[in-house]
């Protein structure tokens, strides 16, 4: 996932932990919070992350966060009403947060010299463990320290909500996942989700044997490798 989320934001470049609310957006429905670059360390300073509730905020309604990774547009900026039309109706606050890959201050932060994306930076600012705490931030900004949300999340965004689960369970009252990207139970049912040996093979069938060998002499790093 960490990897997943780097490379699709800094793709687009080549084309204290608390938040702080710094502005309302031009819809009332739009707001923006000032979160960390890094979560961990939070002295390297912050950028804004945006997000939308799908109407007016009724704090007598339950909220339901709409979860998206990378590779999901379809949480953006002027959709969330839509969504909560066609998803959840009007019993529910809905909100979406749009990810930091979509941000250029978080970009930026991502780039090297030349403007080109330096890996290890964008590692550290897109990997999942920031995308949880920026969500964890916007649930407090909404219910406070100690409310409860929904959340709601599928492929991709649903893996998002199992592994927020795993740390922030206690501030969750309901999920929904549907199709969701779970390798660890993947790899436990021996399940072929992943085709790329295949794939490789079909292309150039010299580069099984070259993956071989470079997992032969790198066995430390096989995980790694494979990656």
């Amino acid at each position: 996932t960490a990897l997943c989320l780097a490379l699709l934001s800094c793709a687009r470049a080549e084309q204290g932990t608390e938040a702080v609310v710094t502005e309302q957006a031009t819809s009332e429905l739009g707001r923006t919070i000032q979160v960390p670059l890094d979560h961990r360390s939070p002295e390297l300073g912050r950028a804004p992350l945006y997000f939308e509730l799908g109407a007016p905020y009724d704090a007598k309604k339950p909220v339901v966060m709409i979860v998206a990774d990378g590779q999901q547009f379809y949480v953006r900026k002027g959709a969330i009403a839509e969504l909560q039309k066609e998803l959840f109706g009007e019993a529910f606050n809905v909100v979406g947060v749009v990810g930091r890959g979509a941000t250029k201050e978080f970009i930026e932060a991502a780039l090297g010299p030349g403007g080109k994306p330096d890996w290890r930076k964008a590692w550290r600012i897109f990997k999942a463990d920031q995308w949880l705490d920026d969500l964890d931030l916007v649930r407090a900004e909404l219910v406070g320290h100690d409310g409860k949300v929904m959340l709601f999340g599928q492929s991709g965004g649903a893996w998002l909500v199992h592994q927020f689960l795993a740390r922030h369970g206690e501030h969750i009252s309901r999920a929904f996942t549907a199709s969701a990207v779970a390798p660890f139970i993947v790899g436990e049912l021996g399940l072929d989700a992943d085709h790329f040996w295949q794939e490789i093979g079909e292309q150039d069938a010299s580069l099984h044997e070259l993956v071989r060998k470079i997992l032969a002499e790198h066995r430390d790093d096989r995980a790694a490798v494979a990656m």
